[in-house]
């Protein structure tokens, strides 16, 4: 992953000294303290898991059927695979639902993949 280098982000005391930066002082310091705490949380390894309500969760799907799987105790907002643990099927569609029962369902259909066979896959899901 490629490391951010900034040696310094927005000079607030040069751009204070114009007639602009006097003016626009308040929104100067709050686009700099911005950008500050937006480098500061990449430097320090943010990830989509931790800022977002979400989660990732290792399943087997079978081409074509439907399978439960457990989010928790949250209603997901949006369900997506996130990796495929195969080289041989490439994933061909993919959908999800809650079911009568508040059943969490997914169902993908994978290129050539025989009836029986469970591809493990990487689930995203996105609560909220």
């Amino acid at each position: 992953m490629t490391q951010l280098k900034v040696s310094r982000l927005i000079e607030v005391s040069k751009i204070l000294t114009t007639k602009s930066g006097q003016e626009l002082s308040d929104f100067v310091q709050y686009v700099a303290d911005l950008a500050e705490q937006v480098v500061r949380t990449l430097r320090n390894g943010v990830s989509f898991v931790d800022n977002m309500d979400a989660s990732f969760k290792d399943a087997k799907l079978v081409s074509g059927t439907a399978a439960i799987i457990n989010s928790g105790t949250k209603r997901p907002r949006m369900i997506q695979i996130a990796q495929i643990m195969s080289e041989t099927y490439a994933l061909d569609s993919f959908t999800w639902y809650i079911d009568a029962q508040g059943r969490t369902q997914v169902k993908a259909t994978f290129t050539g993949s025989p009836a029986s066979t469970q591809i493990s896959v990487v689930l995203l899901i996105v609560y909220g």
